[in-house]
């Protein structure tokens, strides 16, 4: 994929609350990841987020088991319920020509190693530490090379990509 017009990444929203870090060990909820948004016709943004709200309420909840009075006791939380310690959101816009598929997957993945390169110089400022190790456990579970192939199926999903 040739990708051209690349426009500086803007960061749209930056939130942290330094003062409950000391907190972030309990009751915590962190969430991020890319989305992107097709503008028009050979030109998309990729955005990035990161949500990290601490003093969340979590509940008990009873699932019912494959027996009769059979339960197991589940604990969860909605994200987004407590305090907000980090909430960032950058995004990126550009132009691209599709390649080929093998050519447009290592195009993408290569650019997105470069826009996520923004996020990991945020997370390396101190103060973010407990942040970037959730953060690389994400990237481990849901790797680079994955969002480029659902950039891919976006676009075809959309009819913008022929291959």
């Amino acid at each position: 994929m040739k990708i051209f017009n690349v426009q500086p990444v803007q960061v749209n929203e930056f939130i942290f609350n330094p003062e409950l870090l000391s907190t972030s060990a309990i009751s915590q909820c962190y969430q991020s990841g890319f989305d992107f948004e097709f503008d028009l016709l050979n030109s998309f943004t990729i955005i990035f987020e990161i949500y990290h709200t601490v003093g969340d309420d979590f509940a008990d909840e009873l699932i019912p088991g494959d027996q009769p009075n059979e339960f197991t006791v589940g604990i969860g939380a909605e994200c987004g319920g407590g305090q907000i310690l980090l909430s960032y959101h950058c995004s990126c816009q550009f132009n691209y020509e599709n390649e080929g598929l093998t050519a447009d997957l290592l195009s993408l993945n290569t650019f997105l190693d470069g826009f996520y390169r923004h996020v990991k110089t945020l997370l390396n400022q101190a103060g973010f530490e407990s942040l970037k190790e959730k953060e690389e456990i994400i990237r481990l579970r849901h790797p680079l090379k994955e969002t480029a192939i659902q950039i891919i199926e976006n676009l075809r999903g959309n009819n913008l990509y022929e291959f």
